[in-house]
């Protein structure tokens, strides 16, 4: 993320099929939290991720660290769809409550 041609921060971007309230908690691979987190680091700048919840049309937004992690989440290795193309993948999945995101837009 970019302001004023200064770096502001880093972020994972996301499109999922599901409404608000749906689930309690957004599921995300590990990994891509840790290389955010990674890439955050380096630059000295905050790591988002940013979900677009398509049947409410809105996108929630997570800080989820700046030079510390804000919450708490959980991973556990499970199961899940390996690309959206289908497949399974096992595989360290992270489950953020929604609780700690805020909406960034409604349309």
């Amino acid at each position: 993320m970019v302001k004023k041609r200064k770096f502001v921060g880093v972020c994972e971007i996301k499109d999922r099929d599901l409404y608000e309230g749906q689930y309690p908690t957004y599921l995300i691979t590990a990994d891509k939290i840790t290389n955010g987190v990674k890439l955050a680091s380096l630059l000295v700048v905050p790591f988002y991720i940013f979900a677009c919840l398509n049947i409410d049309d809105i996108i929630i937004g997570f800080r989820v660290w700046d030079k510390e992690y804000l919450f708490p989440y959980e991973v556990k290795r499970t199961e899940t769809q390996e690309t959206i193309n289908g497949g399974t993948a096992i595989r360290d999945n992270a489950y953020i409550p929604f609780k700690y995101g805020r909406r960034v837009n409604e349309t």
